[in-house]
């Protein structure tokens, strides 16, 4: 089972619209990117529009600019992650928040705040649905945490900081602490 399946109505997916719009402007807006591989990378993106089937990866094309690739990295890093496949998803975001785009960059980072939030909450998480804390890897939850607080230092006035915030709280109730408890 995967998430996805298990929870049709998971936040997982909430993000699919504005998602999509952030990524075109921020395609549009890229001059780096020549038209064409703009047209390409929109494209693919909304194809990902779609919510209980498996994703393709985007096989990415070596003639295409340093910063298209990028972009596809971010957008199959993002076909993992809705695909459920954390590990793999992890690993390039992290490679993605080293690039000079500070959209991606920032954003990359931001994704492994809710990767790392999917793969902790699925330790706990039997094939009903039902959600058993005292399952949640531990690691998975530490990593959840540190990558929150990661962003925040990087991206004080980040724009997902108050979505990084709400994780927190997610974060301390997955580890049963209440807010008060944290120093």
């Amino acid at each position: 089972y995967t998430l996805r399946t298990l929870f049709p109505y998971t936040t997982l997916f909430r993000s699919f619209d504005s998602g999509n719009q952030t990524f075109n402007t921020q395609v549009q807006n890229n001059k780096p990117i020549p038209n064409l591989e703009k047209q390409i990378l929109i494209s693919e993106r909304k194809k990902m529009n779609q919510c209980g089937d498996k994703i393709e990866l985007i096989a990415i094309n070596p003639n295409w600019s340093i910063t298209t690739r990028q972009y596809a990295s971010y957008l199959n890093a993002s076909i993992l992650f809705y695909n459920s496949n954390y590990s793999a998803a992890t690993k390039i975001y992290t490679v993605l928040t080293n690039v000079e785009d500070t959209w991606l960059k920032e954003t990359s980072q931001y994704m492994l705040i809710r990767t790392s939030l999917n793969s902790a909450y699925a330790t706990g998480v039997d094939k009903y649905g039902d959600v058993y804390l005292d399952n949640i890897n531990q690691n998975l939850l530490k990593q959840f945490l540190d990558n929150i607080n990661a962003y925040l230092k990087a991206y004080p006035n980040g724009q997902y900081v108050a979505s990084a915030r709400g994780f927190m709280r997610r974060g301390f109730w997955l580890s049963k602490r209440d807010r008060k408890s944290v120093v």
